[in-house]
């Protein structure tokens, strides 16, 4: 009887182990696939939304190596942009948490959604950030664009 009690014993310790394994094994999966959407192509780039100020011309790449740059547009080409006025960007490590926390340089956000195309990131400052992916040939016109449009052809927009 001691024998069958061992047996089953050894049976559960096994059967535990091996769910663990593969629920261990699924989570991590998981999660390099939610990471993947982050990577770009060499022509993509990560363009930056907040409802407060639209789209302000800022760009991110990120890595595998878990860093990522930012981007500005000068003369129709993208190039890194490492400063503005007396601020000074270096690149940012960032890593992404099982329980959807992204560590981005010196924030915290929660990830709200992260697929191949969008990424929405809330700051507990009740910032959210709308990260969208775009091909460096089909940049967004930012307000100013839309701006000078109106003022340029205002009678276009009278009701």
């Amino acid at each position: 009887m001691a024998t069958h009690k061992k047996l089953n014993i050894k049976r559960l310790i096994i059967r535990t182990f091996f769910s663990l394994s593969i629920g261990l094994f699924i989570a991590c999966k998981a999660d390099k696939n939610l990471a993947d959407n982050i990577y770009c192509n060499s022509d993509e780039y990560w363009e930056v939304y907040t409802p407060a100020e639209g789209f302000r011309g800022v760009y991110f790449r990120f890595y595998k190596d878990f860093s990522s740059d930012r981007f500005k547009v000068v003369d129709n080409k993208m190039v890194l942009n490492e400063s503005d006025g007396d601020l000074i960007y270096e690149r940012e490590k960032w890593l992404l948490s099982s329980d959807s926390i992204m560590n981005w340089g010196m924030h915290k956000y929660d990830l709200v959604k992260l697929d191949k195309t969008t990424m929405v990131l809330y700051h507990p400052n009740d910032i959210y950030l709308v990260l969208l992916k775009v091909n460096k040939n089909k940049l967004m016109k930012g307000r100013r664009h839309y701006e000078q449009k109106r003022i340029k052809y205002p009678v276009k927009y009278l009701p």
